[in-house]
Formats: structure tokens, C-alpha cells, sequence
């Protein structure tokens, strides 16, 4: 609904910082978001992982040479936009946006929204891991509390 496309996902870069893994998708097949890896540098999602840039791809997107996704195979990808999800500066991830429906072209204006909901996403992403953190840890402390007593 940001955009007017018809389909996107989250990747976020595993532990290593070699591949982006589909956290969240709408508008992709159960099978392709459960299987996809990434490889950074690697297709549009790697290059602008690896690069820190956003794309923005017009008129048959899956001809672009970078365009490698298993997304692909679910439907010919018209127009597409992949924006780095950043946090101080540091690339966590990738949010993917497109649209396999008819004529299709993103805006300079889409791709500034795009952007700004990623800096809010990356915000909320390293949140909830530090809150995860935090939980797991007080449940550490929590448990070796009796023992020590």
C-alpha cells in the first residue's frame, strides 16, 4: 500500500553477514520465502546489501542484470525498488518492493517513502532484537538466581 505494488519483503542478514534470509513477505509463495538465501553482493537484494544504495528498477524489472531472485519464478516482476535497511550506518537489511501487474513504474516520490519507512523499520528491527536480548538474558539471571541463593 506504500507504493502501489502488489508484493515485498523484508531480508535481514544473517549472523555472519553473508546471506539475507526473507523475515517477511506479503504477496510471495510460502515455498520461496521459507527457502530463499541470499548471497550479499549477489542479485539486486545482495548488490544493494553489499553497496548500501537503493535501486529502483522500471519496465521489466527481471531483466536488470542483478536480477537473480527466486522471486522471479512466482511471475514475470514489472517494476521494482530495493532500499537498505540501516542502522547507524550499518546495513541490517533489505526491503523489497514490486508489482507484477500490468504497466507499472515507481516514483522518485515512492522510493523517498520507501526510504523513510526503512530508517523507521531498522529502528524497530534492532529494538526488538535488543528486547529479545534483554528477555533472554533476565531469563538467564532468573534461573541461576535459586541456585546461587
Amino acid at each position: 500500500k506504500l507504493t502501489g505494488g502488489n508484493r515485498g519483503s523484508i531480508m535481514l542478514m544473517d549472523n555472519r553477514r553473508e546471506h539475507l534470509y526473507i523475515a517477511s513477505a506479503l504477496g510471495l509463495p510460502e515455498e520461496i520465502v521459507s527457502v530463499t538465501l541470499q548471497k550479499v553482493g549477489e542479485g539486486v537484494a545482495g548488490w544493494v546489501a553489499e553497496s548500501g544504495e537503493s535501486v529502483l528498477l522500471n519496465t521489466d524489472a527481471s531483466r536488470d542484470e542483478r536480477f537473480v531472485s527466486p522471486t522471479a519464478l512466482s511471475g514475470k516482476v514489472q517494476c521494482a525498488m530495493c532500499v537498505p535497511l540501516k542502522f547507524r550506518n550499518a546495513v541490517i537489511g533489505v526491503m523489497n518492493l514490486g508489482s507484477s501487474e500490468g504497466q507499472c513504474e515507481f516514483t522518485d516520490s515512492d522510493m523517498r517513502r520507501a526510504t523513510i519507512f526503512g530508517e523507521h523499520a531498522s529502528v524497530a528491527i534492532m529494538n526488538a532484537r535488543l528486547m529479545l536480548s534483554l528477555a533472554n538474558k533476565a531469563e538467564v539471571l532468573a534461573w541461576a538466581e535459586p541456585a546461587a541463593g
